[in-house]
This record gives C-alpha cells, sequence and structure tokens, in this order.
C-alpha cells in the first residue's frame, strides 16, 4: 500500500494515512500519557557547585515547564 499524504488546509492538520487508517485517528485513540523530562547525571556526591547547578536547573525547569513531570537520574545509575 502506499501511503499518501493529505492535508486539510482549513486548521494545517496534515494527516498521513496507509490505505483507509489515518495515523491521526489511531493517535486521537491511543491513551493521554503525562509529559516526562528525564533529567541524568544529577550528581550525588559532595560538590556542592555541581549540586547547586542540578538545584537551579530543577527549579528552572520545574518553572518554565510545570505541566511536565521532572524524574532525576542519579549519576551513579547511568552508565
Amino acid at each position: 500500500m502506499a501511503i499518501k499524504r493529505a492535508m486539510n488546509i482549513d486548521n494545517l492538520n496534515f494527516a498521513y494515512t496507509l490505505g483507509r487508517v489515518s495515523l491521526t485517528e489511531l493517535i486521537k485513540r491511543l491513551p493521554e500519557e503525562p509529559r516526562r523530562f528525564y533529567m541524568f547525571g544529577i550528581p550525588n556526591y559532595n560538590n556542592l557547585g555541581d549540586q547547586a547547578v542540578a538545584y537551579a536547573e530543577k527549579a528552572f525547569f520545574k518553572r518554565v515547564f510545570p505541566e511536565i513531570t521532572y524524574i532525576e537520574i542519579l549519576e551513579t545509575q547511568t552508565d
């Protein structure tokens, strides 16, 4: 099947269809999931400068993007 691209000029909504199934319709059927942001490399050692940077990054993110869940991944938990 060829993928056809259709454009609705009224609201500039682009729909990609495969046969009769529209991807935008499939996306509408999916359950709404919360948006998440993962911050990797959060320090868990005693360098207060790095701790201050991590604290400021978290405070900035919470202030600018309050609707997105902020998740910290410690430096020792990443390879």
